[in-house]
């Protein structure tokens, strides 16, 4: 079966980043061993890789780890646009997962590219599902009407309130849900860092052990103070936990789940018209 055209460009632009990163002549030396054959590198072969690229896609994966580490599908995307950032940032979201930056692994800069396709997928949904149509975003996302004036652009509106109204919309399940919250905390967490607040970390760690919150939790039973103790212990204990894994499934159901229920109101707009 054919490899999706939009991966494979994206694949083309990570391995030419790679080939011409100092100390990575021995990448690109293999890679054309591997595609076709032993020969010395030039301009002219680089060409014919290029080429080879999409009947060989497997032995990419191979030096790459790209089957350890994959590039979501977003080729069911239909808005050009979004579909090429999605596919950027997934990308980005890639090198610092294998630390292609800095030569160094970084969970925290992988979850900021994460969020950022998180938010562009929850935006493209409520976009598209009314035309961009900010008064009925509105009313599907079901905004406090006590506001004074309602939000003039669809970026206007909390990324919190727009996961909830797609998590609702989409019954999208607990664990999902919770991951792609995760993320989000992270990146605020990124955006307005405190030194020395992530030094108390290890405090708030033993103060949620103390209150016995690491097990089975009765949610109903805490008081208000206990509530907060245990969203900071979570996730303190995520971040530390660095589950790329968890956040790899998160994107992959959040884009099936925005993709099936655009297909499903498209397909329901052609049978009314039929």
């Amino acid at each position: 079966m054919a490899t999706n055209k939009d991966q494979l460009l994206q694949l083309i632009e990570f391995v030419q980043e790679i080939s011409s990163q100092p100390g990575n002549e021995w990448f690109k030396g293999k890679l054309i061993e591997t595609l076709i054959g032993n020969a010395t590198p030039n301009n002219n072969i680089e060409k014919e890789v290029i080429a080879a690229l999409s009947t060989n896609i497997e032995s990419i994966h191979k030096y790459l780890l790209l089957d350890v580490v994959p590039i979501i599908d977003y080729s069911a995307v239909e808005d050009d646009i979004i579909r090429n950032q999605l596919y950027r940032d997934c990308l980005e979201m890639l090198k610092y997962r294998l630390g292609k930056i800095n030569n160094h692994i970084n969970f925290d800069e992988f979850c900021r590219y994460a969020h950022l396709q998180a938010e562009e997928l929850i935006n493209y949904f409520f976009y598209m599902k009314v035309d961009g149509d900010i008064s009925q975003i509105t009313k599907l996302i079901s905004i406090n009407k006590a506001k004074p004036e309602p939000p003039e652009h669809l970026s206007h509106i909390a990324y919190y309130t727009k996961l909830n109204a797609f998590a609702k919309l989409s019954k999208i399940d607990s664990k999902t849900k919770s991951t792609l919250i995760f993320i989000n905390n992270l990146r605020n967490e990124m955006s307005h860092r405190n030194s020395l607040q992530i030094d108390n970390e290890d405090q708030i760690l033993c103060d949620f052990e103390m209150n016995k919150l690491s097990g089975y939790v009765n949610f109903s039973s805490l008081s208000p103070a206990q509530t907060e103790l245990y969203n900071k212990g979570k996730f303190i204990i995520n971040k530390r936990l660095q589950d790329y894994d968890s956040i790899y499934d998160a994107l992959r159901v959040l884009k099936d789940k925005v993709v099936a229920l655009l297909i499903d109101q498209k397909l329901s707009k052609n049978a009314q018209v039929i």
